[in-house]
């Protein structure tokens, strides 16, 4: 199949796809299926990725400004390096999904699930992480000043280091 702007369609079932490196600022990738996709470096700025399926996909370095990725499932994922900040997250699922170096500042991420996750020096300042369970997370070293943990559940969660 070619890939181009027309053929990534919401509800699309992109699993596995390969779009390294791609410019897909502003596309609409509503309940898109990307389990497994290789987005390294991808650039989604401004994209719609609410209700998709990102399990096991490798988001290593790409840019998610300002977008939506609210209620999608992202766990088991490769985030490491990612520009996430400014962005919708809440209700996403990212267990046991590595965010070491993740920029996710004023980001929301109410009622996230971050089980098991690491997120070792990670950019959370200015958050909103109200209601989220981050039950052995881990955010070593990570900058978390002035993130909103209201009624989140970190049983067991790593904060050695961290800057709150």
């Amino acid at each position: 199949m070619q890939i181009n702007r027309d053929t990534l369609i919401p509800n699309s079932d992109l699993q596995g796809i390969n779009l390294s490196s791609a410019n897909l600022k502003g596309i609409n990738l509503n309940r898109a299926d990307l389990s497994g996709a290789n987005l390294n470096a991808t650039q989604l700025t401004f994209a719609n990725l609410a209700r998709s399926c990102l399990q096991g996909a490798n988001l290593k370095d790409a840019g998610l400004y300002k977008s939506n990725l609210g209620h999608s499932d992202i766990s088991n994922a490769n985030l490491n390096g990612a520009r996430i900040s400014c962005s919708k997250l809440h209700h996403a699922i990212l267990n046991h999904s590595t965010l070491k170096w993740t920029k996710l500042d004023r980001a929301n991420l109410n009622q996230v699930s971050l089980v098991g996750s690491l997120l070792s020096h990670a950019l959370l300042d200015s958050s909103e992480i109200r209601h989220a369970m981050l039950i052995r997370a881990d955010f070593s070293h990570a900058n978390l000043r002035n993130a909103e943990f209201d009624f989140s559940d970190m049983t067991a969660a790593k904060l050695d280091h961290a800057n709150m």
